[in-house]
């Protein structure tokens, strides 16, 4: 389980919480940018890297993409150029979660790991999180720049938030590619 946490964040590897989703990156240079030793905080999901490396290399973004470029954000210290993404919609499942602005909706289940999992270093104390409602007409509500550990549900608090955020989703569906999933083949 240690090699699965991203403590203080709440889950683990295969959830929807931001311990499961939230990775670091890191940018070295000693030409590139104006200033050093900066952490750049913006919204930035992973297939935003590669418009955003085409753009170092002046190169050009095939058309389609679902990625933005970031590069301008992070040289400059500005706000990200994404405002809102997708985490992950499983229709077989029944369980989704997306992003808009500071606003996090989690669908259903968000996945077998649902506490924090501190690692060995800091201690074995593990908070598991209470919650019995999992199916997929079951929403969660966090706003992440007030609460990044995911530990409010605003669920009941904010209902026009959570309107828009299901209408937000549903939108999304609207251009869901069905997931493929072949049938077993016996050679390989």
């Amino acid at each position: 389980m240690y090699g699965g946490s991203n403590w203080p964040l709440r889950g683990a590897k295969h959830t929807l919480w931001e311990g499961g989703t939230r990775g670091k990156g890191f940018v070295f240079s000693k030409n590139l940018f104006k200033k050093t030793g900066t952490v750049y905080n913006g919204l930035m999901h992973i297939v935003d890297w590669f418009p955003t490396l085409m753009t170092l290399v002046k190169g050009e973004t095939p058309p389609g993409m679902d990625g933005v470029s970031q590069w301008e954000s992070i040289v400059n210290n500005e706000a990200s150029r994404r405002k809102e993404f997708v985490y992950n919609i499983d229709e077989i499942s029944q369980h989704a979660a997306i992003r808009v602005g500071d606003w996090k909706l989690i669908q259903g289940s968000p996945g077998n790991y649902t506490g924090w999992y501190p690692p060995p270093s800091v201690g074995s104390a593990v908070h598991e999180a209470n919650y019995t409602e999992s199916g997929p007409n079951t929403f969660r509500l966090y706003n992440l720049k007030d609460d990044p550990y995911e530990q409010k549900d605003l669920v009941t608090k904010k209902p026009d938030v959570l309107e828009m955020m299901k209408t937000r989703l549903e939108e999304w569906r609207k251009n869901l590619v069905p997931a493929n999933y072949p049938a077993n083949d016996p050679t390989c």
